[in-house]
């Protein structure tokens, strides 16, 4: 059976960016289980001409490796449950960006690691091969500030992916081998609330890392069906991708067809920034529909400053960024400069 570990980002908004609250946030987290949290959490920044928006970026949980799909998503579900606990002063938002925001430095993603399988070489390129089909079983960022219509404008613009290279150690690309870890690690999916998908997502890594058969992926075919899914979802240039699929897994055309991009953009237009973050929120709390949220059921965070939030902001740069930063950097190091391991 193949083993997964999920690696899931999200952003704390208060109640329509995040701040550096988030930090005190992931501090009680932290110290609720060090040994765990040290290695199974992290922050994130903007960078360059992006502070401008704000410092803070999302946040990060992930998952303790797992056999098999439903055991993953039942560890997923956990650090989702302890998340929640602890974060009970902003809105969990599982986007690939946040609404009207183009900063390609303020990106949330979903990393899959695919490991126990003998020829990684062989698992990277099957799912390559079908990457511009699966990528939209969690396209999740359709919002862009210039009116643009997309399914996911973080597949378009994030720095910390892009299309395929020679090299499959390369780091910021949508596939890579890790070095650190010996795995597959699947950078391109955008976090969404909906476990029932990601669980899909799962089977079909699983089927395709456990195949006999060999999908040889091009380069320049994956960076135009690549495009044209980020953008417009799913068409015709797809369906060879997804009848191929079928011969590997039994899964519905809609999946494709429908997406959360599609949901998100309704949400957004329908009730605003802050309302469509609210109900996905509520949805990422309590795996229900984000359809089934009440606007004005729970409360917002509040807007603006006090010495209390200022505190907390502090205390979450001391007690965990600057506690988890040596981790941070030498993880960081082994991630570009360490010598390739066998899963």
């Amino acid at each position: 059976m193949v083993d997964f570990g999920i690696e899931e980002e999200v952003y704390i908004t208060e109640p329509d960016r995040p701040s550096l609250r988030s930090l005190y946030f992931m501090s009680r987290l932290l110290w609720s289980n060090p040994a765990f949290w040290y290695v199974h959490s992290d922050s994130n920044f903007t960078r360059g001409k992006d502070i401008r928006l704000g410092v803070m970026g999302p946040v990060e949980v992930s998952t303790r490796r797992a056999s098999g799909a439903s055991k993953a998503i039942e560890e997923l579900r956990k650090v989702r449950q302890s998340l929640c606990r602890y974060v009970d002063g902003g809105l969990l938002v599982p986007l690939g960006q946040l609404a009207n925001v183009d900063a390609p430095t303020l990106t949330s993603g979903m990393h899959v690691h695919v490991g126990g399988v003998a020829d990684l070489d062989r698992v990277y390129d099957n799912i390559a091969y079908f990457l511009p089909l699966l990528m939209l079983i969690t396209a999740n960022s359709p919002s862009r500030v210039d009116g643009l219509k997309v399914k996911s404008y973080r597949i378009l613009r994030s720095y910390a992916i892009g299309p395929i290279r020679d090299d499959r150690f390369y780091r910021f690309q949508d596939i890579i081998i890790s070095r650190r870890l010996g795995t597959v690690e699947v950078r391109i999916f955008d976090p969404i609330w909906d476990t029932a998908r990601i669980e899909l997502l799962l089977e079909c890594l699983e089927a395709l890392a456990t195949t006999p058969r060999h999908f040889v992926v091009d380069r320049y075919t994956y960076q135009q069906l690549r495009y044209k899914a980020a953008v417009s979802g799913y068409g015709a240039d797809l369906v060879h991708l997804y009848e191929e699929l079928t011969q590997v897994i039994s899964i519905p055309e809609a999946i494709f067809t429908r997406i959360p991009a599609d949901d998100t953009a309704q949400l957004f237009e329908e009730r605003g920034v802050v309302g469509a973050y609210a109900s996905i929120d509520f949805a990422y709390r309590t795996s229900q529909s984000p359809w089934e949220y009440c606007p004005g059921q729970a409360p917002l965070p509040p807007v603006g400053q006090d010495s209390r939030r200022l505190l907390e902001q502090a205390l979450g740069l001391i007690c965990y960024y600057a506690v988890r930063a040596p981790y941070k950097l030498g993880k960081a190091w082994l991630e570009w400069h360490k010598s390739p391991r066998v899963s």
